[in-house]
């Protein structure tokens, strides 16, 4: 595959020269940031500024002078005078001091852009702006040089001695439109002091919004695993049966590989010596007579790749990225529309044979830093014969799959306990409630739960995080627009593959 990334020296160079190209045209130029600088950094920022225009979650534009922040038990406000407004477009109801200024909540800006009077400014001062464009150029087009190039926050639990990655939070939600709950199965997490302590981290170059974060004990009996089917239903499993056939979209045998748990990728170049940019791999499993519910189990994980993809599309938006995203983040129906081009290009099904229902679900973005337990829950009371085939399939180069399995097994009760949230941002995570705190790149939450234990021998307590929120990433704001190559990507799908999958 193309790594999609630049030297650093290259990139240093394309910073100069969008510096130089910047200097010589523009006069008054309104740089812009889907609120990523919280803290001091908005602050200097906002205080520089000449003019700040807000576009807000709700689709509203306001221009506003004099913008301070304040931060209160909610988060950060922003506090300023407003312009009047020459856009047309209603500002909806502000909240106002009695000194005649408005507040706004950081948590319903989409999209901040910031303008100054520009002077003729000293070698020193070009040195520093080259810099910060060669940061900002390493951070659109080189995300996918990082480790992970995962946009999503990551959630870790303390096992007694260090935090350990173990999933990441609302995969996909890149717009408030698409916010979302996850739930998470932390087998790290130890009590230490009575106590469980899970941290979200952000380390991608976004803004992460952050609804809820909530604790529970699930207790069950010893020895029953736990995975959570597409939608986010808690699956019992125990009496998983490996296949008795496994073959991928090359006819290749991939049984050992599963049952080894060494995981299934695309044979990527030999999917394309055939001229393909999808992948499939068809699962065969033995059937008990009368079996009329089964429960496939996958220990899987997504490649890197679609993450990639989103941050690419943005970078070749180039200046335009801010207009396009400020729609995306206005609208739940264009976020929607594009969340579901992206699953179109990008995402898998999984299918029953003939008789099942329903006849397929579609496998939910998880993110790639961590392996999960997925669950896809099938009637097959119609299914004929004494095995059960499943059929997965998609964009090649996207999944990792460890490990696959199916349960026949009913359903095992369980016992939900919610557990305490301490600390002063208990208020504002407890619940799902519009309350939402921001989490820059670089920056971390660190929760402290009481901890359970199972209230009956034979018993054991698995603790499930529900997450709640939606991220923003970070726009580019200067290279020009490359619409011909943005246009053919969204108009062909398999241009869109057959690019990223190319060596």
């Amino acid at each position: 595959m193309k790594s999609g990334s630049m030297s650093p020296r290259r990139l240093v160079c394309l910073g100069v020269l969008v510096v130089f190209a910047t200097q010589s045209c523009t006069l008054n130029p309104w740089r812009t940031c889907s609120p990523p600088c919280e803290g001091p950094a908005l602050a200097e920022r906002l205080a520089r500024a000449e003019e700040v225009r807000v576009h807000k979650t709700d689709g509203s534009v306001l221009e506003l002078t004099a913008v301070t922040v304040r931060q209160d038990e909610h988060g950060t406000v922003l506090l300023a005078t407003r312009v009047p407004d020459r856009t047309g477009r209603s500002a909806g109801r502000l909240a106002s001091s009695s000194s005649g200024r408005i507040e706004i909540p950081l948590a319903e800006i989409a999209l901040l852009e910031t303008r100054r009077q520009e002077a003729a400014r000293s070698w020193a001062n070009l040195g520093i702006t080259v810099t910060v464009i060669a940061l900002a150029v390493f951070v659109v087009a080189g995300l996918a040089v990082s480790s992970s190039g995962t946009l999503c926050p990551t959630i870790e639990s303390f096992d007694g001695r260090q935090y350990r990655i173990q999933s990441e939070a609302f995969a996909g939600a890149l717009a408030p439109g698409l916010e979302r709950t996850t739930f998470h199965k932390l087998d790290a997490l130890v009590p230490v002091a009575g106590t469980y302590r899970v941290r979200l981290a952000n380390h991608s170059a976004e803004t992460d919004y952050v609804d809820q974060l909530a604790l529970y004990a699930v207790e069950h009996p010893r020895g029953v695993r736990l995975a959570f089917s597409g939608s986010e239903a808690l699956v019992t499993v125990r009496e998983p049966h490996a296949p008795v056939a496994a073959v991928d979209g090359n006819h290749c045998d991939v049984r050992s590989a599963l049952a080894a748990g060494a995981g299934w990728e695309s044979d990527v170049p030999a999917l394309l010596a055939a001229s393909r940019t999808t992948d499939e791999l068809r699962l065969t499993f033995s059937r008990p007579a009368g079996a009329t519910r089964a429960k496939l189990l996958l220990h899987a994980r997504n490649s890197p790749l679609a993450s990639r993809v989103r941050q690419d599309l943005l970078a070749l938006r180039g200046r335009e990225a801010a207009s396009w995203y400020a729609g995306l983040a206005s609208s739940p129906r264009a976020a929607a529309a594009f969340s579901d081009w992206l699953s179109d290009t990008w995402g898998w099904q999984v299918r029953v044979q003939d008789g099942g229902l329903p006849a397929a679900l579609p496998m939910p973005d998880v993110g790639p830093i961590a392996a999960e337990d997925l669950a896809f829950v099938f009637d097959v009371s119609g299914v004929q014969g004494d095995t059960l085939a499943f059929t997965l399939s998609g964009a090649a180069g996207t999944w990792q799959i460890d490990h696959a399995a199916v349960d026949y097994s009913p359903e095992v009760p369980l016992v939900w306990k919610r557990l305490a949230l301490s600390g002063a941002r208990r208020g504002a995570l407890d619940e799902p409630d519009g309350k939402r705190l921001a989490l820059t790149s670089g920056e971390a939450l660190d929760l402290v739960f009481s901890a359970a234990a199972p209230a009956s021998p034979g018993m054991e307590v698995t603790p499930i995080l529900a997450a709640r929120g939606y991220l923003v990433p970070w726009l580019p704001d200067s290279a020009a627009p490359d619409r011909t190559r943005t246009a053919a990507w969204l108009r062909d799908p398999e241009l869109l593959r057959r690019h990223y999958l190319e060596p």
